[in-house]
């Protein structure tokens, strides 16, 4: 018996090869497998751009446009008492800016014949009452003490703080100022926080005797960096993954909104070609600024920079933590380099 042989049903052929997915190129195929994916990557993709820019400009917002401490009858009361108790003359002084910002002042001079100006710098969102506690123990050592409000901050105006970018040229004029009321003698910087980063970007362009800085910062970026990862509880090594791109967008934002160019504001890149001896203290206990910024400023110099750390001191703290060390090693600094 011959085997029976059944034809193809020609049908399900014809079905087969006029489904759509055989009608489409292959790229067409491949979008359809996995268009879905894409989407999803595509909305994931500028929610975190959204994220990363919106971050960026309250960063840079936040930097700028810190809370002004206006300054008050209060402060100049404490002033004139520190006068009183040194027997000094007290001025409200005032310069003006390049960019026509006035910049206002305290001028302390003692009566007995004086030794040496120094420039006192406070920190973020403080004014210049910050430092009275430093210029009362100046002054009973005969130093002549000028106390500025940085730009943005107390008496003197702009509405920017930029940490040195614009900081840098009103520190110059201060020191032209104090040099022309006293050609002859040395001219100090002391700063506190961002007053001593300020300091330290004026080095190589400021003839000061000597600089002393309480912790600063070395550099913005850096310190932007770890204060995000700091907030997000991140493990370091994850610091520069999530946080640079939230500092470009802010610095970006900055420098386009404002023309200012906070990526410049690095003290350890503008020390490195400083020729004036510098005392840098720092306290490991500092959760503001971490005492690895102490450690890049003494890197970045290390035949003009003394280092300083404290144990156990947080920011700006180092005198409350070490009350009678810290006077003396920072007048015998002045001292010696007079």
């Amino acid at each position: 018996m011959e085997p029976h042989f059944h034809e193809p049903d020609r049908r399900l052929e014809i079905v087969w090869s006029q489904h759509p997915m055989l009608k489409r190129t292959a790229p067409e195929r491949w979008m359809a497998r996995h268009g879905r994916t894409l989407v999803l990557a595509a909305v994931g993709a500028i929610a975190y751009l959204g994220i990363v820019t919106g971050s960026g400009v309250l960063l840079a917002e936040q930097l700028l446009r810190p809370p002004r401490r206006a300054l008050t009858d209060v402060d100049n009361v404490r002033a004139r008492t520190v006068a009183n108790r040194t027997a000094s003359l007290l001025s409200d002084e005032g310069v003006r800016a390049g960019d026509a910002v006035l910049l206002r002042a305290w001028w302390f001079v003692p009566s007995a014949p004086s030794r040496a100006t120094v420039v006192l710098l406070h920190g973020q969102a403080d004014n210049r009452a910050a430092m009275l506690g430093f210029a009362e123990l100046l002054l009973r050592q005969r130093y002549r003490v000028l106390l500025p409000d940085a730009r943005a901050h107390g008496a003197s105006g702009g509405t920017l703080a930029t940490y040195g970018v614009l900081e840098r040229s009103d520190l110059r004029m201060w020191v032209s100022w104090a040099e022309r009321q006293h050609p002859d003698q040395c001219v100090f910087g002391v700063g506190a926080s961002m007053g001593g980063a300020i300091l330290l970007t004026t080095l190589p362009d400021v003839p000061f005797c000597g600089a002393v800085v309480d912790s600063a910062f070395a550099d913005l970026p850096a310190l932007a960096r770890a204060r995000i990862g700091a907030g997000l509880h991140l493990p370091p090594a994850l610091h520069a993954a999530v946080a640079d791109p939230v500092t470009w967008a802010a610095f970006a934002y900055a420098r386009a909104r404002h023309g200012i160019t906070l990526r410049a504001a690095s003290p350890a890149a503008r020390l490195a070609g400083a020729r004036v001896p510098v005392l840098v203290i720092h306290g490991t206990g500092d959760r503001e600024v971490p005492d690895d910024s102490a450690h890049t400023l003494a890197a970045a110099n290390p035949r003009m920079v003394t280092l300083w750390i404290v144990p156990g001191a947080a920011h700006t703290q180092a005198w409350a933590t070490a009350p009678q060390e810290y006077p003396a090693r920072v007048l015998a600094f002045l001292e010696a380099h007079q």
